[in-house]
Parts: C-alpha cells; sequence; structure tokens
C-alpha cells in the first residue's frame, strides 16, 4: 500500500514510476487500491477548497454511518 501513497505523492524515482504505473495499468488486484486512493485524495482537495459535496452523497454517507453505529 506504500507503494501506492508514494507513487501518488511523485516520490518514485523515474524509472520506478514508469514499472509501477505499468504494473498499476494491468494489475486487477492493485488498480482498485489505486483508484480509490486518488479518488479520495481529490475528495479531500475538493473538500479544503470549500466544495460542498451534493446533498445526495452526504445523505448516504450519514445513512451508513448510521447503519454501522446501530450494528456496532
Amino acid at each position: 500500500m506504500q507503494l501506492v501513497h508514494d507513487y501518488l505523492d511523485g516520490e518514485l524515482e523515474r524509472s520506478s514510476e514508469t514499472s509501477v504505473k505499468q504494473h498499476f495499468d494491468a494489475c486487477e488486484r492493485c488498480y482498485p487500491h489505486l483508484n480509490l486512493e486518488s479518488l479520495f485524495r481529490d475528495a479531500v482537495r475538493r473538500a479544503s477548497s470549500g466544495e460542498s459535496a451534493p446533498p445526495a452523497l452526504k445523505a448516504r454517507i450519514l445513512g451508513l454511518l448510521a447503519e454501522t453505529e446501530a450494528e456496532g
């Protein structure tokens, strides 16, 4: 998982970055982790820039949190 963060942060050497990108492009097991982390980072950036989440998304998240609390 650290490799995903290093890749997204641009902290890999050029040769490593190229091989890691090729791996992520081809690996069905790793790609979802990369995609999720990338989407999460984008959401954090939007949140910190003053954009609001759509009301439907907020309601969905609050509903999922309520379900989790009820189960726990």
